[in-house]
């Protein structure tokens, strides 16, 4: 049972329900400790005793025990597969003393899931629609979580899920060879109990694909080829909003004049009408829920950096995933309606600091900037600031440090790279290029996918060629600094 507040419902009614093995979940408290949790993981720096840290471990996996419990008891689960379940959701922590550990098993593949109150309820709407066979299409923005709650979701209900992202080149043959595999390994289990037989097939973005009747077919009437599927193969789907792109008045001819699709945030097609009665309205994460994420996310990087910084990440984190939250809500706010702003940025932005933080040693750095910090300005460089028009970059790096000194640094990084390019005779260096150079380079070394977007004669094909040469010949020698 969701209560607003414990506080305001009388002390023996709330007894009763605790006599009837209700669960309580109390939603203003839920609240109010996830925000204490995050303004003391932001703020600044302090020596924390070993006792301490121990004592909120233990509230946490308490506290996760806890909620685990209670999905397990909406889904029916069997005790004797409980504390498996456990250990490779939420790791070796919560491993018994009799529990064996085998080779098989993926430990603590959702340790950084943050399994709140709401994505709770979530789950159980969801598997009550799943078990009564009735269709349901996700519908909610890119990286808002719903591949992860239905990941999740198989693992705590322990049945085998195929996940399948759908795209425009996603036709009919993919999707029959997708389910017949399904089917093949159906009749496999023919020995099995009903329970144990049953899968679960994930359509993710069913809206990016042309072939929309096809899914429809399969989604809400659960055949393929009009061939009946086993009701213990069950069908989820989940599809981008339809929202129209909003830009500037001079742009809009311009990109709208040939592409119908473009007017769209997301590039998708129409829905069948069958298909909306079972459309599911996701939403999308909360600041809360951002923020939690992204802490969440800077501390799992923590094992992936040189051991020498561990010490040196312990005391900036906190930083690190501030300044990572601030970036991502100011182009979320600043560029709505104009692109797609989600969790996948800052894994891209976390993704490029460990990167950078991995080849330190090579690098000679500086006393009065620790290379952490120059790490952390390059990859919100990379993914949130380039992105912006000169207007609003200045306000970001407002909001990022004092006195505009985040785009001082950024600038130093930039010349400092640049300076160590080769330019052919008659280029001139100007901002543009130096901009493109350095983006380019960093996404290739760092393998992250770019497209460079601009207007004939912006230096795109220029820039991409110094950096080809530059790279494929041998012939730059990198600074050091």
């Amino acid at each position: 049972m969701l209560i607003n507040d414990t506080k305001s419902v009388d002390k023996k009614c709330l007894q009763r329900l605790h006599d009837l093995h209700f669960t309580i979940l109390n939603w203003n408290e839920e609240m109010k400790s996830r925000n204490d949790a995050i303004e003391s993981e932001w703020k600044k720096p302090i020596k924390r005793e070993k006792k301490g840290d121990e004592q909120k471990q233990d509230t946490e996996i308490e506290e996760k025990e806890k909620r685990t419990e209670l999905l397990f008891r909406v889904i029916g689960m069997k005790e004797t597969l409980k504390a498996k379940i456990k250990v490779e959701l939420w790791g070796e922590k919560f491993k018994t003393k009799e529990q064996v550990i085998s080779k098989d098993m993926k430990i603590g593949e959702f340790r950084h899931y943050v399994l709140t109150y709401e994505n709770i309820l979530k789950m159980i709407a969801i598997y009550l629609r799943i078990q009564s066979n009735t269709p349901i299409i996700l519908m909610g923005e890119t990286g808002c979580g719903k591949t992860s709650l239905i990941k999740c979701l198989a693992k705590v209900a322990n049945v085998p899920l195929t996940a399948v992202d759908v795209h425009s080149g996603f036709g009919r043959q993919d999707l029959r060879n997708i389910v017949k595999a399904c089917v093949d390994k159906w009749e496999d289990d023919e020995k099995k109990s009903e329970r144990e037989r049953e899968q679960w097939i994930f359509l993710d973005e069913i809206n990016t694909s042309p072939d929309i009747g096809w899914l429809n077919e399969l989604v809400c009437n659960h055949t393929l080829d009009g061939a009946k599927i086993p009701e213990e193969i069950k069908i989820i789907a989940a599809c981008n909003p339809y929202r129209l792109r909003k830009w500037d008045i001079k742009d809009e001819d311009e990109l709208f004049a040939s592409d119908e699709l473009s007017k769209y945030v997301y590039r998708v097609y129409p829905l069948c009408e069958t298909m909306k009665e079972y459309v599911w309205f996701f939403g999308r994460l909360s600041e809360v829920d951002e923020q939690q994420y992204i802490v969440e996310m800077t501390n799992q990087v923590k094992n992936e950096i040189p051991f020498a910084s561990h010490k040196e990440f312990e005391t900036r984190k906190g930083e690190i995933s501030k300044k990572i939250a601030i970036a991502q809500k100011f182009l979320r706010t600043h560029l709505k309606d104009k692109v797609i702003v989600s969790l996948r940025d800052v894994s891209k932005c976390l993704k490029i600091f460990v990167w950078l933080m991995k080849h330190y040693e090579k690098l000679n750095c500086e006393n009065n900037n620790p290379w952490i910090c120059r790490s952390l300005n390059i990859a919100i460089g990379l993914c949130y600031y380039f992105r912006l028009n000169i207007e609003k970059r200045l306000q970001l790096s407002q909001e990022l440090s004092t006195n505009g000194l985040f785009v001082k640094l950024l600038e130093q990084e930039v010349h400092k790279l640049c300076k160590s390019f080769i330019i052919p005779r008659g280029i001139a260096l100007n901002q543009g290029l130096k901009e493109n150079l350095f983006v380019l380079f960093m996404c290739i070394i760092t393998t992250t996918p770019i497209i460079l977007v601009g207007k004939p004669g912006t230096s795109k094909t220029l820039s991409f060629q110094i950096v080809r040469d530059n790279l494929s010949h041998l012939k730059t020698e990198f600074e050091k600094n």
